[in-house]
């Protein structure tokens, strides 16, 4: 499949500038593989893979991380549902988001790291893995790799398409690049009406661009049986009778503001326990220091045991990977991270799942549409800023109707939007020939 001469010269400029930063680059690597960063999977990111034997049809979905993981997950059970022959090849770059999905995608013959964008690591990986379909999800957009597959003749397949207000702002700036990108998508399969038109702008072709809405509402949900949550209320030293808050996914600045407000509920709600979730879990000693700073002693979740319960009171820090999802079915009320600070924010579907009420904050381009139907449907609460977090989260607290209520309408809402990964799924097997 021949390229046009203006795609030839685009091509060309952006592989010159890779090799005139190369020694930036080089410099950087080799300072995060000294402290002990990027070294998992680094054979793989550059391209030396074993090869995969030859099949009919093999799908290469590509998940950067833990939330498009999460997103690609009922996509991967759909294709495999609708033909369960087609092979699933199943990548990231981060190793959280590796580790999830080798737990939570199962359907998949072969899980990698995506290749670094470099002309020879993307050529090595494509003869290895041999695709008849490259899907990627949201807009994990990479040059090289998509001009690769496009002069092999691989279609390519945005999925669950979205573009934040920050990332869309930075691509402007860079809009002929995306350009060039986006002629070698096949289809730009997007979330919103909002993500059609922003996508629309950066240079994709109108006919590609459809509105199929947003997997996450077909996630397989996380759970909690009795008896599980009995075994971690044992663990983390908590009763039954223990209203409980949990801070999830929380970046730099929003510990110290949840634990303000924790210290404020107190004096309302003495026997109130709190779980912190750091998105990143390598913050944990960080997160640790801060808790005891402020006055509270911390427990790791992976330094409890049956034998060696936390002590009563104590903040409890959940360092797992994948852990967060589940053990928001304790909470009474729940915080949502990256929302306070200027992140973007992070899913509220977890707890919603549990009908445990979210707060977040001012912060969620990254969740626009999800959260804008969570206030819309009154079952998700926003504030503005860390002064007003303890005084929402009391109010939810104390008014068990109302809890009772978003329980409700939250099962209401997620089954009113369900059905956009077989939408997805109906789509890529069209590129395959397999559509039934």
């Amino acid at each position: 499949m021949a390229t046009s001469i203006p795609h030839r010269l685009a091509y060309f400029l952006y592989n010159a500038v890779l090799i005139f930063c190369a020694p930036l680059l080089l410099v950087y690597l080799v300072g995060r593989l000294a402290k002990g960063k990027s070294r998992e999977g680094l054979r793989e990111r550059l391209g030396r893979m074993d090869p995969l034997e030859k099949a009919e049809k093999r799908v290469w979905i590509h998940a950067v991380s833990v939330g498009e993981v999460n997103a690609a997950r009922p996509v991967v059970a759909a294709i495999k549902k609708l033909s369960p022959h087609t092979r699933i090849v199943f990548s990231t770059i981060t190793p959280t988001g590796q580790a999830l999905a080798r737990k939570a995608v199962p359907e998949a013959e072969r899980f990698l790291y995506f290749p670094f964008d470099l002309p020879w690591a993307v050529r090595r990986s494509l003869d290895a893995v041999r695709p008849d379909l490259f899907i990627f999800f949201e807009t994990e957009l990479w040059p090289n790799f998509l001009h690769h597959t496009y002069s092999r003749g691989i279609p390519a397949l945005m999925v669950n398409g979205r573009l934040s207000d920050k990332g869309y702002r930075r691509s402007l700036r860079a809009a002929p690049l995306f350009r060039w990108m986006l002629a070698y998508v096949t289809r730009c399969l997007m979330q919103s009406d909002v993500d059609a038109e922003r996508i629309r702008s950066l240079g994709a072709a109108p006919e590609k661009v459809r509105v199929y809405g947003n997997t996450k509402f077909d996630q397989e949900f996380a759970s909690l049986t009795a008896g599980e949550k009995e075994t971690y209320r044992s663990l983390f030293g908590w009763d039954p009778g223990h209203p409980v808050l949990i801070a999830g996914s929380t970046h730099p600045g929003e510990e110290e503001a949840v634990l303000d407000a924790y210290r404020h509920l107190l004096g309302k709600l003495p026997s109130l326990r709190l779980l912190v979730a750091p998105r990143h879990i390598e913050r944990t000693e960080e997160i640790e220091a801060i808790v005891q700073g402020k006055g509270f002693t911390a427990a790791r979740r992976t330094l409890v045991s049956s034998e060696k319960p936390a002590t009563e009171g104590s903040v409890i820090l959940l360092d797992t990977i994948g852990e967060l999802a589940r053990v928001y079915g304790l909470s009474t009320v729940a915080f949502v991270g990256g929302s306070l600070a200027p992140i973007g924010g992070h899913d509220i579907l977890q707890p919603l799942a549990f009908g445990v009420p979210p707060v977040f904050g001012p912060y969620m381009q990254n969740f626009r549409d999800i959260s804008a139907l969570a206030l819309q449907a009154g079952v998700g609460f926003q504030v503005d800023s860390a002064a007003e977090l303890s005084d929402t989260l009391l109010g939810l607290l104390q008014d068990e109707r109302l809890r009772a209520s978003v329980a409700k309408r939250v099962a209401q809402l997620i089954e009113a939007n369900r059905g956009a990964a077989r939408r997805y799924a109906e789509a890529a097997l069209s590129l395959l020939g397999q559509a039934r």
